[in-house]
């Protein structure tokens, strides 16, 4: 029983076992597209009182109209708008202010395109000159608009969500759930936990920075060798809730524990309701005899545990649901029982619509509350 996922389970198996033994009372690139390049700038207007062009779709920015020199006109009415700028990529210029003809008044100038997704408004156009004859009033530049800050969906990987009550997938980009100014980014995700005992999301990217949601809201992102004290690299987590532990020691304090799985260590810590992090203890997993999985040697792609009070004593109690780089999900009970079934054949997957492409899962957690497994794919 020492050799059970490399990890927790590890650590937590004599309990186990002596508990279940006397039936014990426990309860892709970047994300953002590239700037697309301006295209050509909208032409310029004419006669005396036309306003500029527009500016091209993609940040050009429009000329002003052109003045009537002959009949002492005023210029054009108003640079054109500054073009839409591309996604990720500054709006374009306004258009500057017609000039002035003879007495005639300076055109105002355009307002500043609109920011693409992400982007940045457009600077405002410059305000045309006065006429000659009576020195007409120079126009005012318009003010950009500030960009939209958009999801884009090409570029986000998705959520999959598994009800286990209802036995169905449905799913969304991850860039239309996880938003604020802390939140981390749509792709790139490492590993993820929920924990149980206090509303705690823990996701890691893959330039290995930490984010944490609580209560809805994110907290500033973190370096992971900064909140967990040795640590290197991350491939999947999971935890031990205090909501177990306290069924078979009162005085248990009041933490959750958290196992990091690095191939072909692991790392345990105690998480704590102020968000303080201590290490607990490591070690080297070791590869299970089949249906178990190569945990030393098998990069593992997510994890996430389920916890039945209501079974406690029985093998049911706890369950936990492993993907490996091998192509197999992998289920150990309290007993230390394994399972195993392609990704494809898997209980979750089986006959299922709307699951996610097996292979591509990179993070996934549990949420208690609601019995439904969430899974982050590419």
């Amino acid at each position: 029983m020492s050799r059970l996922p490399g990890t927790v389970l590890a650590a937590w198996a004599g309990v186990l076992a002596l508990c279940l033994a006397n039936a014990c009372a426990f309860d892709f690139d970047s994300p953002f597209s590239e700037a697309v390049a301006p295209s050509a700038d909208g032409s310029a207007g004419s006669g005396a009182t036309n306003s500029g062009g527009n500016g091209g779709s993609d940040g050009g920015s429009g000329s002003g109209g052109d003045a009537s020199v002959d009949t002492g006109g005023a210029g054009g009415a108003t640079g054109g708008y500054g073009g839409v700028g591309g996604s990720g990529a500054y709006g374009g210029t306004g258009g500057a202010g017609g000039f002035g003809g003879a007495s005639g008044t300076g055109g105002t100038g355009g307002a500043g395109g609109f920011g693409g997704a992400s982007g940045t408004g457009g600077t405002g156009g410059t305000g045309g000159s006065g006429g000659t004859a009576t020195g007409g009033a120079g126009g005012f530049g318009g003010t950009g608009a500030g960009g939209t800050g958009g999801c884009d969906v090409g570029a986000s990987w998705t959520q999959y969500d598994f009800s286990f009550q209802s036995g169905t997938w449905s799913s969304a980009p991850l860039c239309e759930l996880w938003t604020g100014s802390n939140a981390p980014p749509p792709f790139g995700i490492a590993a993820a936990e929920q924990l149980s005992d206090f509303d705690r999301l823990i996701v890691v990217t893959d330039d290995s920075t930490v984010y944490i949601r609580e209560a809805g809201m994110w907290l500033p992102p973190t370096p992971a060798a900064q909140l967990f004290p040795g640590l290197a690299s991350v491939d999947a987590i999971y935890h031990i809730p205090h909501a177990w532990t306290v069924h078979w020691d009162p005085t248990a304090p009041f933490e959750e524990s958290l196992t990091i799985m690095s191939r072909p260590d692991y790392r345990i810590y105690s998480y704590r309701d102020d968000n303080s992090v201590s290490f607990t203890e490591s070690g080297v997993m070791v590869d299970e005899a089949l249906p178990g999985p190569q945990q030393a040697t098998s990069r593992c792609y997510w994890s996430f545990n389920i916890l039945d009070l209501s079974q406690v004593g029985e093998p049911g109690a706890y369950l936990f649901y492993f993907e490996y780089d091998d192509g197999y999900v992998y289920v150990a009970n309290a007993a230390f029982e394994w399972s195993r079934w392609s990704v494809a054949q898997s209980p979750l997957w089986a006959g299922k619509l709307g699951a996610p492409t097996p292979g591509t899962v990179r993070a996934a957690w549990y949420e208690q509350n609601t019995a439904i497994a969430k899974f982050v794919a590419y």
